[in-house]
This record gives C-alpha cells, sequence and structure tokens, in this order.
C-alpha cells in the first residue's frame, strides 16, 4: 500500500487504482472516499475527446469503484494500446451461411419455408487461463460436455499448464483441447486462424493471465468475451458480449464497446445439477454441522465432531449463523456497517466468511471496524476453504447468506442456492458486476431476498429473523431448523440463547421455497443454458453473414446515430447489430429438456440419478373458437398463468368479456367506453371512480391470469405502465403477459412520459420555477398515494428496445391515437395528445404482434387497423 500511496504522489500511471484494490483486499478504508473521489475527477476528464492527453487510460481498471459512467472507463481503455487492434492482424476466412437460404432477407427471416442447414458444423473456440481448479471451469464443464457434437466443433485453447481434476475431465469432454502457453500472441492467433475458428470467445476479461491479446491479431471472424469478468473489454477487436437482459439491460446498452448478445434467462451458466446432485436430493432437514469449518479439508462434514480443538465451539452457541462466501474485495464499510447492525440487533448470532490470501491483515482491520460497533471479534469469524466436494456439504450449516452489493457474489451466489440457504442481496445497480444476484434471482424465480437499497437490504433481514412463529408450527420449526450437534452441549446451548433466529417461520419458508425452485427454475439447467448457447452461436454466425452481403442491412445500421458516433470515435472497430431473441422462448423450449439428471462427484462418476422437475408449463395453448367462450371456467385450460399467486385469490373474469367481440383491453383506464374493458388493480381508488366507470377485469397489469393466450385484439395503456417497477424484471414481465394475450395480427397502443422532453422542459429558461416543479412531478408522478410513483422513465429508443425484446414487431411512433372513445355519447381524450407548456409530453407507440412471432398459432389472417394521428414533434 505505502508504495503505491508513494507513486501516486509522483503521478504514476495506474497507482489510484491499484490503491483502491489493495483497500478492498486489506479493508483498510480511512482513505476510501478521498481516492474514489479523485479517480471519479481522472475518468471524467477521459471524456474529453477534444484533448486526449487529459485521459490516463490505467485508471480505466478502478472506475467499478466508483459513481462515474462506465462510458468513461470505456473511453480510457479504449485509449489503451492494449486494446487497439494490431497492425498485423489477420485476414479473416470467409463467412460462410450455415442454412441453404437465398439472400433475400425478408423471405430468409421470415421462415415460412423450412430452413435447410448445410453439412458444416460451426467452429466456437473458448481461450481461457482457467481450464484448472478455478470458478470458470466449475461453471462452465458441464456446457462443454452437452454442446451438440453435430452442430459444433468445440475447441479449448488453454494459456495455463496447471494438471487439475478440471482440466483433465474438459479435455474429455470436448473434441479438441490445445495448449498455447507456449506460445506468443501471434503464434497463438496464427495456429488459431489455421483451425478455421469462427466464432472465438475469451473467458477471461481483464483478468489475470488473460488471453485477449491473442485477440489482437483478429484470428476469427467473430470474437466474443463470456463469463470471465462482466464487465466490457473495451477493446476494438472485441465484437460482441455475451450478457442476458437482467444484467445487461437495454438501457444500459451504451456502457459496452461491444454490440450485445443478450440470452434468457441468465448468463451465468453453472454445473451443479451435474456435479453435486446429491446436494439437492437431501431432506429438508438434513443440514450439516456447523463444526464442519474447522474439519480437516477432505474430512466428512457430518463427521461427528471430536472438539480436540477449541475453535470449534466458535458456532455452537450461536443463536443464528450468518455468511458471506465472497471474496475480501468485493466488501465494503457501507454494507460491513449493516452487517454491523444486524448482529446489534440480533444477540448470540454470528458472522463468518470465507478465508483468502491475505486474510490476517483483513481480518485485523474488521475488527477494528467491528470493535467501534461494539461488535466483539469472536462474532465475526474467518474460516479455512474447504475442498470442493465438501464445500457445500458445510455450507448447509448456514441459516443465512449476506451477498457483497459492490459486486455480487457470482459462483459464491449460486453456492449458496444451491445448498438451499437463504441469499439476501441487492440488485438495480447501474453495472453487471453489481446485478448478478439479480440475474440469478430472476432466473431462479423467487425474489424475496432481492432488495433494492441498503436500507431494504437491512430491513428485510430483522423483518424475516425477527418473526415470532406461532404456537402450532413452534415443533415443527424447532425441528426443522435444528442442527446436528453433540449431545453433551445442547442443555448449554438451551440455556444460553433467548432467542432462536434461526427457527424464524419466514427464515424456514424461504428455505423451503429456494430448495424448490432450485429443483424446479431454469437457473441451474445446464442443457438448457446449453441449447441456447448453441442457438446463439449459429444466429450471431448468420447475422453477421447477412450484414456483410446484404446492401439493407449495411444501410440500417450506418444509419444509427449511435453507429455514427462510434465510428467517429473508434473508427478501426467493426460494428455489428445486437442480438435480441424476439421473445424468451423458455417455457416452449424448455420443455424438451426436462426433466434433467443429476449425478453427484462424491459416490462415482456416474451416480445414481435424481430428476429436476422444470416447472415451465406455461406453453402457449391456442383456441380457434375463443371469442366464443362463454364459460370461464374453461380458462383454467387455456391461460397460461405463471402461478403468482394461489388460483382462488383471483377474481373471475366476467363472462361478457366473452360474449363474441374482439376483446379490447384498457390497461389501468380511469373512465368507462364503449368497445373497451377497463382493467385496473382496484375497484376504489383515488382516480377511479367505481360507480360511474366500473372496473371490468380485476388484476395487476403484469399478471392477466383468466385471459387466455392469443385472445386479445388490442391492449391500450395510457400513462401506467411507468408505474411499474424494473425490479425482479417486473417491467419485461409486464411486457411479455401484454404479448401473451395479443392475438397475432392484433395492437398494442402505449403512451408514456416522453423523459426526452421531460428533460428539455426542465432545463427550459422560460420555464417558471413553479411550472418546472410540475414537469417534475410529470417525471416522477404526483404521489397523491402509494401507486402513484413513477418507477421508470422512456426516450423512444428504450421503449423500442423494450418492446421488441418482448417480442413485438411493426413499431411506430404516433401522435393521437385518435380511438374516439365514448362514454354517453361524450367524446373522451385518450390522453395520448397530452401537452403542457408548449410541449407535447406523451411518448405514443403502436406496436402489433406479428404472426411470424408466434409461429405456433394458426394463421387465421386477423388484423386490426388504427388511425392515429403521425407523430408533429415534441412543440405543441
Amino acid at each position: 500500500m505505502a508504495s503505491f500511496r508513494k507513486a501516486y504522489e509522483l503521478n504514476n500511471a495506474g497507482a489510484l487504482p491499484r490503491i483502491l484494490r489493495t483497500i478492498g483486499w486489506s479493508a483498510d478504508w480511512a482513505d476510501l472516499e478521498e481516492f474514489v473521489a479523485n479517480l471519479e475527477v481522472e475518468l471524467k476528464n477521459c471524456n474529453n475527446e477534444d484533448d486526449p492527453s487529459t485521459c490516463d487510460s490505467e485508471n480505466a481498471f478502478g472506475s467499478e469503484y466508483t459513481d462515474a459512467s462506465l462510458i468513461s472507463g470505456i473511453v480510457a481503455e479504449f485509449r489503451s494500446e492494449n486494446n487497439k487492434l494490431s497492425p498485423l492482424a489477420l485476414k479473416d476466412h470467409e463467412i460462410a451461411p450455415l442454412w441453404d437460404v437465398p439472400y433475400n432477407v425478408t423471405r430468409s427471416l421470415s421462415r415460412k419455408e423450412p430452413l435447410k442447414r448445410t453439412p458444416q458444423r460451426l467452429k466456437v473456440g473458448l481461450v481461457s487461463s482457467d481450464f484448472n481448479v478455478h470458478p470458470v471451469s466449475q461453471l462452465i464443464r458441464g456446457m462443454i460436455q452437452f454442446v451438440d457434437k453435430e452442430r459444433i466443433e468445440l475447441y479449448c485453447y488453454s494459456l495455463q499448464s496447471k494438471s487439475s481434476w478440471w482440466g483433465d475431465n474438459i479435455t474429455s469432454h470436448v473434441e479438441h483441447f490445445v495448449s498455447i502457453l507456449e506460445m506468443n500472441h501471434r503464434d497463438a492467433a496464427n495456429l488459431i486462424a489455421k483451425h478455421q475458428i469462427d466464432i472465438l470467445i475469451d473467458l477471461n476479461g481483464h483478468t489475470m493471465f488473460s488471453g485477449l491479446a491473442i485477440f489482437k491479431f483478429r484470428p476469427a471472424p467473430i470474437q466474443m468475451t463470456f463469463l470471465g469478468l462482466p464487465t466490457s473489454t473495451a477493446s476494438e477487436y472485441i465484437d460482441y458480449y455475451l450478457g442476458d437482459f437482467v444484467s445487461n439491460p437495454p438501457e444500459f446498452r451504451q456502457e459496452f464497446l461491444e454490440s450485445m448478445a443478450l440470452l434468457p434467462p441468465s448468463y451465468i451458466v453453472s454445473d451443479y445439477a451435474q456435479l453435486l446432485g446429491d446436494i439437492a436430493d437431501r431432506d429438508f432437514e438434513a443440514r450439516a454441522n456447523r463444526s464442519c469449518f474447522f474439519e480437516t479439508p477432505m474430512g466428512s462434514s457430518f463427521a461427528t465432531p471430536t472438539y480436540t480443538d477449541p475453535t470449534i465451539h466458535q458456532f455452537d452457541d450461536a443463536s443464528l449463523l450468518l455468511a458471506t462466501f465472497s471474496n475480501s474485495q468485493k466488501l465494503d464499510p457501507s454494507l460491513f456497517h449493516v452487517w454491523m447492525n444486524l448482529l446489534s440487533s440480533l444477540p448470540g448470532a454470528k458472522m463468518l466468511m470465507m478465508e483468502y490470501r491475505g486474510a490476517d491483515y483483513f481480518l485485523r482491520n474488521l475488527h477494528r471496524v467491528a470493535r467501534s460497533f461494539g461488535i466483539e471479534t469472536d462474532r465475526y469469524v474467518m474460516v479455512p476453504q474447504k475442498s470442493y466436494i465438501d464445500h457445500l456439504d458445510c455450507k448447509t450449516s448456514v441459516d443465512l447468506a449476506l451477498d457483497t452489493v459492490s459486486k455480487n457474489g457470482h459462483t459464491t451466489g449460486l453456492d449458496a442456492l444451491w445448498a438451499g440457504i437463504p441469499l439476501l442481496s441487492m440488485g438495480g445497480r447501474n453495472r453487471a458486476l453489481a446485478r448478478a444476484a439479480e440475474s440469478m434471482a430472476t432466473a431462479l424465480e423467487h425474489e424475496v431476498g432481492l432488495t433494492f437499497s441498503l436500507k431494504e437490504y437491512e430491513d428485510l433481514a430483522l423483518r424475516v429473523l425477527k418473526a415470532k412463529r406461532s404456537s402450532s408450527t413452534d415443533k415443527d420449526a424447532t425441528t426443522a431448523s435444528s442442527h446436528p450437534r453433540h449431545d453433551s452441549h445442547s442443555t448449554q446451548e438451551s440455556s444460553k440463547r433467548t432467542t432462536d433466529y434461526a427457527s424464524s417461520p419466514l427464515l424456514l419458508q424461504w428455505r423451503r421455497e429456494i430448495i424448490r425452485q432450485r429443483r424446479a427454475s431454469s437457473l441451474f439447467n445446464t442443457r438448457l443454458f446449453t441449447k441456447f448457447f448453441e442457438r446463439y452461436m449459429e444466429s450471431l454466425w448468420e447475422i453477421v453473414h447477412l450484414q456483410r452481403i446484404h446492401p439493407v442491412l449495411h444501410r440500417l445500421l450506418a444509419s444509427s446515430p449511435r453507429h455514427q458516433r462510434r465510428q467517429r470515435l473508434y473508427p478501426n472497430r467493426r460494428h455489428f447489430m445486437h442480438v435480441f431473441p424476439a421473445k424468451s422462448q423458455l417455457p416452449d423450449f424448455a420443455a424438451q429438456f426436462s426433466p434433467l439428471q443429476t449425478t453427484t462427484m462424491r459416490n462415482s462418476d456416474v451416480a445414481d440419478p435424481s430428476y429436476l422437475h422444470a416447472a415451465m408449463n406455461n406453453v402457449a395453448v391456442y383456441a380457434p373458437n375463443i371469442l366464443n367462450y362463454t364459460d370461464s371456467n374453461v380458462l383454467d385450460r387455456c391461460s397460461s398463468n405463471k402461478g403468482r399467486k394461489p388460483r382462488s385469490e383471483y377474481e373471475p373474469i366476467p363472462a361478457y368479456v366473452f360474449d363474441g367481440r374482439n376483446i379490447m383491453l384498457n390497461i389501468g383506464g380511469i373512465h368507462a367506453a364503449d368497445g373497451w374493458l377497463l382493467v385496473n388493480n382496484k375497484r376504489d381508488n383515488y382516480f377511479v371512480d367505481p360507480v360511474l366507470n366500473p372496473v371490468d377485469i380485476l388484476r395487476d397489469m403484469d399478471d392477466l391470469y383468466g385471459l387466455p393466450d392469443h385472445s386479445v385484439a388490442a391492449l391500450y395503456c395510457s400513462h401506467t405502465l411507468e408505474h411499474q417497477t424494473i425490479a425482479g424484471d417486473k417491467l419485461m414481465t409486464t411486457l411479455k403477459e401484454w404479448f401473451r394475450v395479443i392475438r397475432p395480427g392484433g395492437l398494442l397502443l402505449v403512451s408514456v412520459p416522453d423523459l426526452t422532453v421531460l428533460a428539455k422542459m426542465v432545463l427550459d429558461p422560460k420555464l417558471t420555477m413553479d411550472e418546472q416543479w410540475m414537469v417534475v412531478k410529470m417525471m416522477y408522478g404526483a404521489q397523491v398515494d402509494a401507486g402513484d410513483f413513477h418507477h421508470v422513465g422512456f426516450t423512444e429508443e428504450m421503449l423500442r428496445a423494450f418492446l421488441e425484446s418482448a417480442g413485438f414487431c411493426e413499431i411506430e411512433r404516433v401522435g393521437h391515437f385518435n380511438l374516439a372513445m365514448t362514454q354517453r355519447g361524450i367524446i373522451l381524450s385518450d390522453s395520448s395528445d397530452l401537452t403542457r407548456y408548449g410541449y407535447f409530453i406523451s411518448l405514443n407507440l403502436v406496436a402489433r404482434v406479428c404472426p411470424s412471432s408466434k409461429p405456433n398459432v394458426p394463421d387465421t389472417n386477423f388484423k386490426i387497423a388504427h388511425a392515429a394521428r403521425p407523430y408533429p414533434g415534441p412543440y405543441a
């Protein structure tokens, strides 16, 4: 630390981020805020295009510690010579099509005729220094095993020579395992080019022993980064970043220099079902002794403790065992403050952290901080690492796992969930490193522990842990939460503890749901992930092929303002289209790959199988006579309800909804209108008069249970979507639910406040302060009740991206929707033409569900037209 500080005083390039990294590993936080502020100033200099000399590219590696826009870090990294394309770059081999189709893009992509695949296999290469004992290998091994060898010829290029079970196992499953450790970067690139690799994937990012320098020579036509470090490489020779919709939502695309290829539902592949399937086979009560953390690494965690070491007793008398499995550099003082508050509020609770290199110095600093909170040092304990085979056994003894927030746990978060431990985490931040927990929670389809502020993080923990048991469940809860312990200590422990927080009924229920969802969700479904991976590799190849040979796609990309700006900043970089699936095909696609077989490393290479039962049962059902339904009970057979709440809690859909008319929904509407059905989540609130404007369908906007798939002709939503939260991917869930119910040829008409226009209004010097304050209320909601808060804002580009991601097509911006809705003969405004202070404040988009996006639905030639007026521009 002292040497880095001295280097910083001497204006040495790169000293500042290294100071911050050292602070992170050592927990010496005394000057943290000062150094972060200095780095933010340095990074802001990197956005000065007129004077590149003010930007020190070395500072980019510390951008994760700051609140500065990631764009600053990208610009800084890009200006480093390490991220420039080599002048000795190799010539690409031909981008040949994978499917035998004509070059007419419209015909090719419409898929009206079956596509014939050419005999060739796609050659995909993985470059990594971590094909050994490393989390990357532990995550990706199963995917390598399951890759379809008839479609993809896989190469693994290794940059390390360390021998391990992981390397040997990967070698046995992959077709080609090639060591390039002894080669210089150009020779390695020549070898890869000689192998005619089509897509080359970096699994390191800017981490230790990375092989990114090989990519500088362009050994493959398409080059991408994946998994190793979830940030932009800021390299002009990396074409794509492989992520997902949650950790890399559309509004964050500008934070990446690479084009985006986003997987559903999570980019985090795992291998737990294959290697540690025995963990999922255990009963709810089967948990390890807490003393297992102090046993020999290869010993059984269920063995009877010897109690020869006094440290064994450190956890025996704890009323609750908390843990964080992340390494020390992910911790920050604000989060540690929250953890100390929890220990202060939970008498008898203890917390453990895994031991990493330099643990003595790190723990000494943490104990010093803990004492300032009045926490004794024996309540925050560091335990040694266990072997891979044993580590999840031991972790089952933990009652609640606490995730880090500035950088979420990735492998460690998966460890907690597969071990059946409730995981408390935080999402919603502005970078993928801090959104991994949100991505995992979405794929797990269980978001109870996902919070969006440190206050909520602390409050949720205390609410769950301090929940009182009812007398009827007291005995069961005590049994379920008990740990195997030495009999001679049981009486002493009972007398010491006044409250057994581990027996909280909410905590136990949370744990039951985690245990259920790890089998039912897609998060641990390696085979399913592999099929998505294969599809994306083939889609990327075909898209780049079409983009190169078809002038229409050239012009389409070149006309993008973002493309033009990036072309100016990075003239040597190739610019490819983003790849987003039109909709999540998870439900009907996943059904082909369940149940899954799980195995275990513990007993043998091929253990007795148990099965993961997929709960992805919302396959679309099409009813040709949908508009003639009169019996609402039939809806249970044709709805794709996802079980958000028990069916008994839903109010039945009125029979008149299915009286033969085209179903047209007004989501969040407040005025009854001819032909339109009001859909709201309350019958009587601040805006809705239940007498004059009775609600027809009582539902939340993201859960239209009871309405069959493809049953709605038009769905209109005016100034309501912005009230939906982005937490837990609720926004995308809402749009996908709308897409589900709208029939092919049907329309979506959506109106939201135009964030671009509102921003202009706030900055308009002609407006008074009171008028500007009114604009602020338009942005954030009038907040007259709990439902009148705006949780999200949209520009046209953002809303288009969300609609495309949900599956909608033919999206166009319009002016007034011109719906002419009537109530007792009176023409009503539909809010799409709202004006304030000389501005049109509404962003109005019309979108359609194209028949090609629902290919399994019989073509009925149905198409509904709209009469919207053209968009006149922002000024009234």
